[in-house]
Parts: C-alpha cells; structure tokens; sequence
C-alpha cells in the first residue's frame, strides 16, 4: 500500500504543470497525510527531494522577478510547499544528516528565483531543517558556511517577508540566538546587515528598518556589549528622520539595551547613551514617540541606580528635562511623564542624598524641588493631577529614608527649604480667603499634603500651615490672616501617621480649655453662634488625640505633663470620655503588642518598654479616679464602658501590689454590700442594686490579673449575686463568673460539678438574651475542660444550648451553633458511638412541647448536616421515621423545622433509608403541599426534587399521589440539563418546542390535550379544516382559502370555525338553529377548585377544615369588592345656602362644604359630559360669560 501511495504521489506532482495547482496539492497533502507511518514520510520526502533536483538542473540561472510563472517554477513552488509539510513529521536525525545537500539545492534556488515565488515555502522547511540542526549542543565544521547562508535567508525573510512568514522567521533567529555555538555569526550578520539597513533608511522606505527593529526587541540582549553600543550608535539616527512609528520602536529598541537584565557587562555604557537619547528627544505633540522616549529614560535611570552615585548626580537634570513636558495637552504624555518621574524617584534616591541636604543648601535633593516647583505654577494646570503624584511619591520615599535619629536641625532645614511647595500645594485645597477650590485636585492634594506631613512631622508641618483659632489668636476678622487653616483640623485626623503627642499637649490642648472657656463667656453673652462654632472648634481638637496616641515618638516625655488634663477629662466632661478612653486605650494596648511581636526590633521594644513604664507611674491615679467616678456619679452603660475599658488598660499594666490593693477594697464593697439586706424602699433598693451592678464590673475588670488565691475569693464571693432577683446583677455576675472560669481554667477542673449545679439553679427565667450568650460561653468552657464528656453533665446542660438555637439574638444563635459543632467534633474524636448517643440524647427532646420540638429538630438537621458520614444506617433510618412522622402535627412551628429537617436528611442520607421511610413521609408532605404560608409549598417541592434526585422518578410518583407538580419538576429539571448542555438559554423557538414537549408530557399523565386535528397542526398551532366531501381540493392560492386555516383546533372546538359553517342551511338557504337542551340552559355553575391530592387521602378532618378555610377566603374577598363598588354621593353646598342672604351658613358644629369623590373611570373621553354634570350640584354660574 506503501509503494501504491508512493507512485499515485509521484503521478499526481507531475501533474501540477498541467492542471490547477491547489486541486493538486490538495490531493498531495490527503497522499500524505493517510499515510501515518515515519517510513511513509520518508518515502514522499525521497520523492519530493529528487523532483527538487532536477528543477534544479532545469531552471534558468537567473529569473527575473517580473517574469510570468513558467511550469517549473509553479512545479518547484509546490513541491516546497509539500516539503513543509513532509519534514515537520521527519525524525531528528534525518533533518540533521539531509541538512547540508538539501540547503544547497535551496539556496541555489534562492539565487535563481525571485523570493516571493519560492520564499515562504522554502523558508518554511529551512525553519524546519535549522531547528533540527540547533536541537544539538555544538555545530559541525561542514554545516557552518551553510549555516550562514540560511542564516542570511532567514534575516532576509524578516527584513522584507510576509507577516506569517516573518514570524516564523523571526522564532528561528531566537533559537539560534539562544545557542552559544550558533550566535556568533549570527551577531556579525545582524550587525552589517542593521547598519546597512539603517543608513539607508529614508522617509519613505521604513518598513525594513520597522521589521529589523522589531527583531532586535526581543534579540538584542543575546548580542556582546561592543556589538550593542555599534547597534545602539547606528539607531540612534533613526528618530531624526520624523517617523512616528520608527521613533516608537528605535526606542524600544534603546530601552532594552540599557534595562537592567543588560547593564551587567555594559561597562559604563548606560550613561552616555541617556546623555545621547536626551538630544533625540521627540516633541511632547508627538504622543507615542514621547511616551516610549520617558519609558527610555525611566530605565536608564533604574539601570544607574545599581552603579551608585552617577543617577544621584545626573536626576536633578532628569527632571528639568521632563517637568516641561507636563505643559502637553494630552492626559496620556502627563500620565507618562508622572510615571516616569515617580520611578525614578524610588529607584534613584538614597538616604545620602537626604543626609547631604543639611549641610549642602545647592544639594541634588534641593535641586529635584527646584525643578518641580514651577509645575505648580497655572500653566500647568491640565497636569496638576500627575504633577500631585510626582510630589506624593517623592515625599513618600524622604520620609522613608529619614533616619530615625536625625538631628533637629534637618527637620528645620528641610522645612525651611519645602515650605513654597507646601504653601502653593495648600493653596490648591483652600485659597486665601480660607475657602475650598475646585473639587477636582482635592483627593491628589490631601493625598500629596499627607506625604508632606508624613515626612515633615506634625510639628514642622504645621509651622508653616498654622493653624489660627479665634477668640485665642486673634479676636476678631479684622485680625485675621487671610486663611486660618482650620480645615487642617479634620485633614489631621484622617492622615496623621507619625505623631508628636507632645504638640497636642503643649499647643492644642490648652487651646482647648481655652476655646471651651470661650464658648461659655459668648454663650453668657447671648451671642449663641459664636458660642457653638468655638466649642465646635474645642471638640475638633480632642477628637484629634486619638489619631495624636497612633504611634506617638515621645511618649514617655509627652505623657506625664498631659495625665492630669486627662484624668480630669475622665472624671468630670462625660461628653469627651470616649475619644479620651480611645486614645489611652490605643498608648497602652499597641505598646503591649509591640512587646508581645516577635518580629518587631530591639529599638522599637525598648522604646514600648519606656512608653509602658511612664504611664504605669500614674495607675494607681486613673485607677482611683476611675473607680470613684464609677461608684459615685452613676454614668450611664454607654459611659461605663468607656471608664471599664480605660481601667482594664491601666489595670494591664499596674503592678500586681496595686491590681491587689484595689481588688481588696472592692471585694470588701462587694461583701459589705452583699450582706446587707435588701431595703424595703424602692430608692435605696435600686441604689443597692446599682452599686452591687458597679462592683462587680469593677472586679470583672481586675479578673484577668490576679493571683489565683483572690480569684478564688472572688469565685466564692461572686456566687451569691448569681441567685440575685435583679437582672441587672445577675447578668454582670455571670459575666464575672464567666471571666473568672476562661482566665482560670484550673478552677474550672477542680469545681466542674458546682459550676453544674450553679448553672442549673440559676437558670435564667428572663428573656434576657446577653444572659444566654454569656451562658452559652460558660457551658462551652465548662467542656472544654472536661476531660471527657459526662453524660450527665450533657443531659443537664444539653437542654438550654438547644433552646438557644431558636433565640432571636443572633448572638445567641451563633454561640450555641458553635457549641453544638465543638460537642460533635469532640464525640467523633472519642469514637462514633459517642456521637450516636450525642444525637440520642437529642432526639430525646421530640417528645416535648412545640417550641422545644422545634430547636430539637434545628440542632439534629445542624448535626446531620455536617457529620452524616459518622452516622450508622439505624440511627439514620430511626431520625428519617421521626421526622417523617413529625410532618403531620398540627403545630407550624414544627413543621417548618421539620421541613428543614426532611430536606438535609433527603440530602445526605443512603438511598436505601430514604426508599422506607418514602410512604410515611409522602403522607407528611402532602398535607402542606397546597400551603403558601411560610413557603411551606415551596420547601415541599425543592424535598420532592431531591427525592426523585435521590430515587426513580416511579418510585416517588408510586407514593406521591400529586402527579403535576412531580411532572412539572422532573420537566423544569430537564429543561436545566438541556440548557446546561446546550451551554445558553433557549431562545424563543427553543421555548416553542419545550411548550409542545410539556403538552406531551401532559398527554402521557392524562392532564392535558395536544394539538391535533382533521387536517393536522403545524408547532405555530394552525390547523386546516378540509372540505366538505374527500374529492374536493382545498386552492391556497383562492380568495377564500384562509376559511380553510384556524388556529383552534376544529375537534375540540365545538363549532366549525367560518360564517358558513357555523349553522346547517335548510333546502330554502335559512339556517336552522334547534333549542339548547334544558341542562344547558341553566346557568353555570360555580366550578370547584381542583386539588391536586384526592381527599381520600387527606383524611376527612384534614378536607374540612381547608373547606372551611377556603370558604372564609371567598367571604372576605366578596365582601372587599362590595367596598370597592361602594362609591359616595356627591354632597352639594345647597343645604348651607342662606335663605335672607348671600353666602353659606352654618349649621351646627359643621362648616360649609362641598364634596365630590374622585373617579378615575371619569377622565375618559366618551364620559366628559356624564362628569360635567356632576360638577352642576357643586358650582352655578355666577352671570354671563362665566364657566
């Protein structure tokens, strides 16, 4: 068969000269391609090679390149074309060995024939045969000439080939590149052939130089650093020559050269090449060109920053260079422009650079400002955006770089030398009258202000933006600057990062007692405004403390002097306790953390260490302060948490002499106050109840801190509180009891039991649901602790946990929900045969009320759900019978659970359990499957999906007995797995046909009639009504042809469709029309609605009462339509008309009126008169000429 396809291949190419030359290597190719085998491949390629030879020798030694194609030139052409095609399935090997006799025939080719004749197959397995030869680690003395002159064919094909063919080109010259042995001479060719190129490119003769640069993007790192500076000098011609284009892709071309996978053995070339590129720069009109020379630029920068100080030398005259571009009305070059600015802002500047700014006022950083600065000015307004950026970035990568111990006077110099930058960038935000600007730069200016106080500090920064409060630094506007930066107050609160707490306390603060102070003095001089926009002013600058304690620097220097202010505030403005409790809050517990991290420094611990040490000193004030203004001012929840949380904080970092002295005398309170008895009047029994309330907050605070033997006094002391009557105290002891056991486990251990029975003897009979959280939590610490689960202990404490799913505080819910999963998972650690009695004891619980049957069934469908795999099929099949059975109580609450119950067990459980349980559960399910309320209906079908998912659609319509909504399922579901087949929804025909399909289905179910008749239907529903006797034949093409065409069908109808047909004509042409009979005459009756379950089914109780239900339904909908029918009179104003006199009267109590009710039905056309005359009642005419 080898040797029959060997000879129709050689008959069918000799053909091509005789016929058309597509049919033929069509029929080539299909020779080729049956042949499946290596040995065929090379069988053809023999063929294939010797017909190439001898056109070889046929040829003419030259052929010109616009001369017709002769016969052996369209011969040669295909014969290439299958030679393409042939080497691409030839072994390695052969390629290699066939390499060097081969590229001669081809390349002797190429120096006959013009190259669009022959390039692009020719090429296409020299492409071939070259991979083949570079698949090997070293080249062959013998393939290197040849070599070359495919190299130069392949460099030819890209200068001047087609696209595909240039490609290919274009991925050969890679490979070659990629080898050490081969790239060599490469490099040479590319070399002559680039500077050739080049020097000869005008204007209009581009795209050679277009292609060559092309190439030189991807391949110019393979070459040697001599050969890239010859290359780099020979490109840099082509920007002068004005194509845009050319210009894009010299510089493409530039920039790989000097990027930083390049510059390792550039030896200094970076520099000389940016100086050279900044001499062909295009004009910034020109967007692209300008655009690819920043990108030029950009590298060359981030390629010197790894030689050291020459990009910190030559950035300066970067950026006057490229500031003036910003003046370009295109967005893109602006954008451009900050982008490349910003990276070589990050890249280039070092934390010399700004160390020499102190001492050298001409430094190069001092030189960057100076060369931003005019962008500031109004004509470079359409830029400002990218010019904000630029000032953001650079601020940034400053305040990163200054050193953390820097003098004071590099603050100072550096203030001093940004300060114009700073004015004019304020200046954007809010202009000398103190008003806001054009919203338009507002977001960049605050995000370029917080990069400027970022690096500045808080203090220099405002030096040279002051702030300027009235009735404190100046009195009235006359003395007012013209801007008094008191917009600064909110733009610190939200962009102070490195603070000086020390500021605050030393020029706010007092300025704060000072404005509050102020208000009062205006408000007693009944000048309200002012009085509200200085304390306005007031409450602005303590909201700033909580941002001012953010990582402060001076914190044990800037703490002592504030304490006392700030123990005062505490205690006596009850207004300011929580932004003060934020702040004191914030110093201490992210000092801690510090402490506690294991990444942070040995600086920034020691420097906690000392912040934690200065306030510690005044613990036991703030404890005091705190402690007294709790027990006697009474403050509200709100206020108490704020104190509670301040003391925990001072409490956390006290010394354990005074977390004891202070727990003594509060637990002393608490005995005293607890031993007393309750008071017969009202008032002192709620002071008492307030001051037990207080203690035992105050001692819940001190909990976490105390040695084991005050905890242990606290726990006996705590107890009785437990059985208080008052809410209020028993839910904070719990808490504190609750603090108590997590803090100290090893209590917990030793007094499970007394801890059981406190838990069951105080059982909450209040509706309190904090209560029940903080229960929750207890019960979980209590079995946390246990080393393994008493099965009594579960019984006892089981109850309340399951109760606490149904709570309507989400809390609540998510506490025992996270319980009852921490149980399972412990019971399926110690075995599965622990988790089935877990479930046991559950289900235990169905046998009580309705509400406890409810969260019963929630917590065995949480359990089910999750760990049904741990399940044994007995405890399966007994939960599946259960439920079952539940679906038919009367109570909603349990059958909503138990739906929910049904359909996880429908879900995750054997197929096997679900089939016995089927008929028990299909009596449940039909009971409710007519119910809208609580989506009852729609839970009853989604179980219903799973199980005929779960079974055979047979075996639940078998027990089922509502075969049209099973029907109407198992089509919704196949509509589905159509449509998640087809891979897009149906389209309308689509739905058309899913219509005739569910008719169908109908059919088979006995629910429904499809579409036929006499004459038949088409899928649009028309059908054709034949004539009167067999032999006559309907004309289409007649006048009354569409008698013959109905869209109802003729045998259901009734009556024939058409005026002819609708009565039978007597002998004299009358129609005769018979009596209807007598039943047919009566009047309809009132149909009843359809069920989709027999009631024989539903039981007679069942039936009676939905009746009863229904028909209560149609009395209230009856009666309101008769209220919607009823419509008012109209009420005239004739009975007020005066008999003696013009004018109304009153008549008793009651004023004149008229009335008309609005009708709607009256605004249309045809009854404008009827609405006319409904107005004659009301108004009459007063005299002529008036409507």
């Amino acid at each position: 068969s080898l040797t029959m396809s060997v000879n129709v291949f050689e008959e069918l190419l000799a053909r091509v000269k005789d016929v058309e030359e597509r049919a033929v290597l069509f029929a080539c190719k299909e020779v080729i391609l049956e042949s499946k085998q290596e040995i065929g491949y090379v069988a053809f390629f023999g063929v294939l090679y010797r017909s190439l030879q001898q056109l070889n020798k046929v040829l003419p030694p030259t052929i010109g390149e616009g001369s017709k194609p002769t016969p052996e030139l369209t011969r040669c052409r295909a014969t290439l074309r299958l030679l393409d095609v042939v080497c691409q399935e030839l072994p390695v090997p052969l390629l290699r060995k066939a390499f060097p006799d081969f590229a001669k025939v081809v390349v002797t080719l190429y120096k006959k024939t013009p190259p669009p004749l022959v390039s692009r197959p020719g090429l296409g397995v020299l492409l071939t045969f070259s991979s083949a030869v570079l698949s090997g680690e070293k080249e062959e003395k013998s393939d290197a000439l040849l070599q070359e002159v495919v190299q130069k064919c392949l460099l030819a094909s890209v200068v001047s080939g087609k696209p595909k063919l240039r490609k290919r080109a274009v991925d050969v010259l890679k490979q070659i590149f990629e080898k050490p042995h081969a790239s060599s001479r490469l490099s040479k060719l590319v070399l002559k052939s680039s500077i050739f190129i080049f020097k000869d490119c005008k204007q209009d003769n581009v795209h050679p130089s277009l292609y060559l640069l092309e190439l030189l993007k991807t391949t110019i790192i393979f070459l040697s650093p001599i050969t890239q500076k010859k290359m780099a000098e020979a490109i840099l011609r082509l920007p002068s020559l004005g194509h845009s284009v050319l210009t894009v892709c010299a510089f493409n071309v530039l920039t790989a050269i000097i990027s930083t996978e390049n510059t390792a053995d550039m030896n200094g070339l970076v520099a000389p090449l940016l100086d050279a590129i900044y001499d062909i720069q295009p004009h910034h009109i020109e967007v692209q060109p300008i655009k690819a020379f920043l990108r030029a630029v950009s590298t060359a920068f981030v390629s010197l920053s790894l030689e050291g100080e020459i990009a910190t030398q030559k950035l300066p005259q970067a950026f006057k260079k490229l500031t003036p571009l910003f003046l370009s009305d295109s967005n893109d070059v602006n954008g451009a422009v900050a982008r490349a600015l910003v990276l070589m802002t990050t890249s280039c500047l070092t934390q010399a650079m700004v160390e020499r700014y102190i001492n050298d006022p001409n430094s190069p950083l001092q030189q960057l400002f100076l060369a931003l600065e005019p962008a500031l000015n109004f004509s470079y307004q359409n830029a400002w955006d990218h010019v904000l950026d630029v000032f953001t970035s650079l601020f940034n990568t400053i305040a990163n770089l200054i050193p953390a111990d820097a003098p004071a006077e590099f603050s100072a110099s550096f203030a001093k030398g940004v300060t114009p930058i700073v004015k004019a960038i304020a200046h954007l935000h809010h202009n000398e009258s103190g008003n806001e600007t054009n919203g338009r730069w507002s977001l960049a200016v605050e995000h370029t202000l917080s990069a400027m106080l970022y690096s500045l500090g808080v203090n220099h920064f405002l030096s040279i933006l002051p702030i300027q409060f009235p009735s404190v630094d100046y009195e009235s506007d006359s003395q007012k600057l013209s801007s008094d930066h008191t917009w600064l107050l909110e733009f610190l609160k939200m962009n102070l990062k490195r603070s000086e707490l020390s500021y605050w306390g030393t020029k706010l603060g007092p300025v704060s007692v000072k404005l509050t102070a102020n208000s009062k003095k205006a408000r007693q001089n009944d000048k309200p405004i002012e009085a509200k926009h200085l304390s306005n002013l007031a409450q602005q600058i303590w909201e700033l403390f909580p941002t001012f304690c953010k990582n402060p620097v001076d914190i044990p220097v800037a703490f002592p002097p504030l304490a006392r202010l700030l123990a005062e505030t505490l205690s006596q403005k009850p207004a300011l306790r929580g932004i003060v409790s934020s702040g004191l809050q914030g110093l201490i517990i992210r000092n801690r953390e510090t402490l506690q991290d294991p990444n942070a420094t040995e600086s920034e611990k020691k420097y906690a260490t000392e912040s934690l040490q200065a306030m510690a000193k005044f613990a036991p004030n703030y404890l005091n302060s705190l402690f007294n203004t709790l027990l006697t001012s009474g403050p509200n929840s709100t206020q108490r948490v704020y104190l509670l949380n301040v003391a925990e904080a001072f409490v956390s970092i006290s010394s354990p002499q005074l977390v004891k002295e202070s727990f003594q005398r509060a637990a002393v309170s608490l005995v005293k106050a607890t031993s007393t008895p309750p008071p017969t009047d009202t008032v002192e029994n709620t002071a008492l109840t307030n001051k037990l309330v207080w203690l035992t907050e105050i001692l819940s605070v001190m909990v976490q801190y105390l040695p084991l033997n005050l905890v242990e006094q606290l726990y006996r002391a705590i107890q009785p509180l437990l059985m208080s009557s008052a809410s209020s105290v028993q839910k904070k002891a719990l808490k504190c009891f609750h603090s108590i056991c997590a803090h100290h486990r090893s209590l917990v251990t030793s007094n499970a039991a007394e801890i059981v029975s406190l838990l069951d003897a105080t059982l909450p009979k209040d509706k309190n649901a904090a209560t029940k959280v903080i229960r929750i939590k207890l019960m979980k610490v209590l079995f946390e602790e246990s080393p393994s689960l008493d099965l009594a202990i579960m019984k006892q404490l089981l109850p309340e946990m399951i109760l606490a799913l149904k709570e309507v505080n989400v809390k609540s819910r998510s506490e025992a929900e996270g319980l009852l999963e921490y149980l399972s998972q412990r019971c399926i650690s110690n075995g599965p045969e622990h988790l089935q009695t877990f479930v046991n004891i559950m289900a235990a619980n169905l046998a009580l009320d309705a509400h406890f049957v409810s969260a019963t069934l929630r917590a065995l469908s949480l359990t089910i759900k999750q760990h049904s795999e741990h399940l044994s099929p007995t405890t399966c099949l007994e939960l599946s019978k259960a439920a079952a059975l539940l679906l038919q109580s009367r109570s909603r609450e349990i059958v909503a659970a138990d739906l929910e119950m049904v359909r996880v067990c429908t879900g995750t459980f054997p197929a096997e359990v679900t089939r016995q349980t089927l008929p028990e559960l299909a009596k449940g399910l039909v009971m409710w499957s007519n119910e809208a309320k609580n989506k009852f209906r729609q839970k009853v079908k989604v179980i219903l999906e799973k199980l005929m998912k779960k079974l055979t659609y047979e075996e639940v319509a078998q027990a089922v007995p509502f075969s049209k909504l099973l029907t109407n399922i198992r089509k919704t579901v196949a509509r589905k797995a159509r449509q998640k087949k087809d891979g897009k929804k149906k389209g309308r025909g689509d739905a058309m046909d899913e219509g005739d399909d569910d008719e169908s289905d109908d059919d088979e179910f006995g629910t429904g009639g499809g579409r036929s008749g006499s004459g038949g239907g088409d899928k649009d529903g028309a059908w054709i009504v034949p004539g009167k006797s067999d032999d006559q034949i309907i004309d289409f093409l007649s006048s009354d042809a569409s008698k013959h065409v109905v869209t109802t069908n003729p045998e259901t109808s009734g009556l024939k469709r058409g005026r002819e047909a609708a009565f039978e004509k007597g002998g004299d042409g009358r129609f005769i029309i018979e009596d209807l009979p007598e039943e047919e005459n009566q009047p309809k009756k009132k149909r009843k609605k359809e069920r989709l379950v027999p009631d024989s089914f539903l039981g007679k109780e069942f039936v009676k009462r939905t009746e009863a239900k229904e028909k209560e339904t149609e009395q209230s909908k009856a009666a309101t339509k008769q209220q919607q029918r009823r419509v008012p009179a109209v009420q005239g104003g004739d009975r007020f008309k005066a008999k003696n006199a013009g004018g109304d009267k009153k008549q008793g109590k009651v004023e004149p009126y008229a009335y008309l009710p609005l009708d709607p039905s009256q605004l249309n056309k045809r009854s404008r008169s009827h609405a006319h005359k409904r107005f004659e009642p009301l108004i009459k005419s007063g005299g002529s000429g008036k409507k």
